[in-house]
């Protein structure tokens, strides 16, 4: 009798050992499983199957069908559809390119690099471990390294240009620019989460929300196919609605593209592909520049090395990448540019329906450290509301 109260006692334990299991394996691997099953076929533009996926976790919305088909190119842009300029957008969104490229061949092969995947920049700046992080300067002042040379001679006149075309008074000034670099395999990489650019040190102090005036990309390395699309809604913080429309920016090597600092965007994920450039081994490498009408350091009690709107850190061994940086460069007049709109989309987000759901099931828990906000709850709401979570991310 004692043999058979251990078996069933070794049963009962292993029945436990086995609702453990099933339990971390729901948990865990089918939502991981799930979720970037969702993103993998809406990649591959098979977005019924997507579907069935993205109905286990009760979201309310979509990134639309139509803007993954667009981005691979399965959809042919209607050149003819205008966009819909209304009070929440400063100025279209466009594309500054031109056949040498908007940078002077020097700077732009400096700049290439000096944020090259095996440069120093990456490791000395602790890129893969940190948060969110920028530097500032006044444009006013002289330039200190390659970068911001060709920030203020280069980029900035085309930054200007965009909103002295949409202003019919004097324009805004531009007195300060902040950047940042991304880097990214140049297939099979996870995009970049939908968000919104601010002022970081005043959301987090403050709570007030504050954006450039112009947001921008400079597509350095990595264009073409299977890069991933950088994505723009007509939508702010302020929003009611959901965006109506998506601009679709290709990334190209050495163009420029601006867009208002106060809306919505993003970078769709992808598969892979070919390099229209022939530099498929070559990372996604971008510089963004937030151009602002205010010294947004005055405020800042304290800037942080490798923080928001940070200083440039000092030019010695331990940061290396400055000195490379401040190595004088040849100065070249800028190469004559032209503007061109970007695709539009429309409509930006699809409603996910649950009307052939014929169960109710607990929804899984979206895995934070994959969640981009392709697919989203709560719709418009949630965007405003992760600017002022913990989880909050650009």
């Amino acid at each position: 009798e004692e043999e058979d109260d251990d078996d069933e006692q070794e049963e009962e334990e292993g029945e436990e050992e086995d609702d453990e299991q099933e339990f971390h394996s729901c948990s865990n691997v089918e939502v991981t499983s799930s979720f970037m099953a969702a993103m993998l076929l809406s990649c591959l533009d098979r977005h019924d199957d997507a579907m069935v996926q993205l109905q286990k976790f009760r979201f309310s919305h979509r990134i639309h069908p139509n803007v993954w088909k667009m981005a691979l190119g399965s959809q042919d842009s209607d050149h003819k559809k205008k966009s819909a300029i209304d009070s929440t957008v400063m100025f279209e969104p466009r594309m500054y390119h031109s056949k040498e490229g908007v940078l002077p061949q020097e700077h732009y092969s400096r700049l290439c690099r000096l944020f090259a995947p095996e440069a120093n920049y990456w490791d000395q700046s602790d890129y893969n471990n940190r948060g969110y992080y920028s530097y500032y300067f006044d444009i006013t002042k002289k330039t200190r390294n390659v970068v911001e040379d060709a920030i203020v001679n280069h980029l900035l006149p085309m930054a200007e240009r965009t909103l002295e075309e949409e202003h019919k008074s004097p324009a805004p000034k531009i007195v300060g620019a902040e950047w940042w670099v991304h880097t990214r395999p140049h297939s099979a990489n996870l995009g970049h989460p939908l968000h919104f650019d601010t002022d970081e040190w005043l959301l987090n102090s403050k709570h007030e929300v504050s954006h450039p005036i112009v947001s921008s990309v400079l597509y350095l390395t990595g264009g073409g196919a299977g890069a991933g699309s950088t994505i723009v809604f007509n939508q702010t913080p302020d929003s009611t609605d959901n965006a109506t429309q998506v601009w679709l920016s290709e990334p190209k090597n050495n163009h420029f593209m601006n867009f208002p600092g106060n809306l919505l965007h993003g970078v769709l994920p992808c598969v892979g592909g070919s390099s229209s450039d022939g530099d498929i081994d070559k990372n996604r490498l971008t510089l963004m520049v937030g151009f602002w009408t205010r010294d947004v350091t005055k405020e800042m009690k304290n800037r942080r090395l490798y923080g928001p709107c940070g200083p440039l850190p000092p030019a010695t061994e331990e940061h290396s990448w400055v000195m490379e940086a401040q190595k004088k460069v040849k100065q070249a007049s800028g190469n004559e540019v032209e503007a061109t709109a970007l695709k539009v989309v429309s409509p930006a987000w699809e409603t996910i329906d649950y009307s052939d759901k014929e169960e109710e099931l607990a929804p899984l828990d979206v895995p934070a450290s994959l969640d981009h906000q392709y697919f989203v709850s709560n719709a418009p709401h949630c965007f405003t509301t992760r600017l002022f979570s913990k989880d909050n991310c650009d």
